[in-house]
């Protein structure tokens, strides 16, 4: 038994945290450097917000499977898809909130500053 639940394409959600948190840092890291001026200030909760919106764009667009009957029309398959038993159609809504809880820190200052 592993530390992580998942059922099917469930743990996807995690590889695509991965995989954003990658992307993101590399990305505005380079520009940063590069170009400066605006990049320059932009703080961890941005960079944290934006992994987790394309985080939860990535999840939506994958968080079914579809197959073609004899007709030739696309349908809907009722496979479930869970993390942790929540259902990938979930973990779009809570990474899209913590995503804008994110964002809003970068502009209020809910948390303090790492």
């Amino acid at each position: 038994m592993g530390l992580i639940v998942y059922r099917n394409k469930g743990i996807l959600v995690l590889l695509y945290l991965v995989v954003s948190t990658f992307f993101w840092a590399i990305l505005t890291g380079f520009l940063s450097r590069t170009y400066g001026g605006f990049f320059a200030n932009i703080d961890i909760y941005e960079v944290m917000s934006l992994v987790f919106a394309s985080t939860a764009l990535w999840t939506y667009l994958t968080r079914y499977d579809y197959y073609r009957d004899r007709n030739g029309e696309k349908k809907r398959m009722d496979t479930p898809h869970e993390l942790f038993w929540i259902p990938m159609r979930i973990w779009v809504y809570i990474l899209l909130i913590i995503s804008l809880v994110l964002l809003g820190n970068s502009q209020f200052r809910y948390f303090d500053q790492i």
